[in-house]
């Protein structure tokens, strides 16, 4: 994903994004779209886990101003610091990218079925054939096989964010 997901994302970088979408919207619009993307994290407290690949150029590319995306960088490491959620980063130089068709999340319901969603310019798209949910959970550990560990991706993190000073 060539940008940070909404959940992680803090609310000058969301509504730098949703202002750069073209759509026409009042500043009112704009702050209460951004604000309802940035507070369903906090919605999840004490929910599941939150395991996200984020490609690297999601982080080094600046978005809106230096300062929005030091704010960024840092609300990841507050997360990452709070075990709020865990980040692999797939490297640029990664020879075996596997997640270059865009964004999707897969899910274990308490019930333990298995469902995902696709993000696209619309929207999400839910996926509900067994076969087609298998396949975007394959993706997902063929993604987290070529990313590095949460471990090295906060590391890298910590090293993208000096380069913001």
């Amino acid at each position: 994903m060539v940008l940070v997901p909404g959940l992680l994302q803090t609310f000058d970088y969301a509504r730098m994004l949703l202002r750069r979408a073209r759509v026409r919207r009042t500043n009112e619009q704009l702050d209460m779209l951004a604000r309802n993307r940035t507070e369903r994290l906090g919605a999840l407290d004490n929910g599941p886990e939150l395991w996200f690949v984020l490609d690297e150029i999601a982080l080094t590319r600046t978005l809106g101003t230096p300062a929005v995306m030091r704010d960024q960088l840092d609300h990841l490491i507050r997360l990452i610091d709070a075990e709020a959620v865990k980040i692999s980063l797939m490297p640029t130089d990664a020879p075996h990218h596997p997640g270059l068709n865009g964004a999707f999340r897969t899910m274990m319901l308490s019930n333990g079925e298995h469902v995902a969603h696709t993000d696209h310019l619309f929207g999400e798209t839910p996926v509900s054939s067994p076969e087609r949910v298998a396949a975007c959970m394959s993706l997902f550990s063929n993604l987290l096989a070529e990313a590095q560990s949460p471990g090295r991706s906060a590391e890298h993190i910590r090293n993208i964010r000096k380069g913001f000073e």
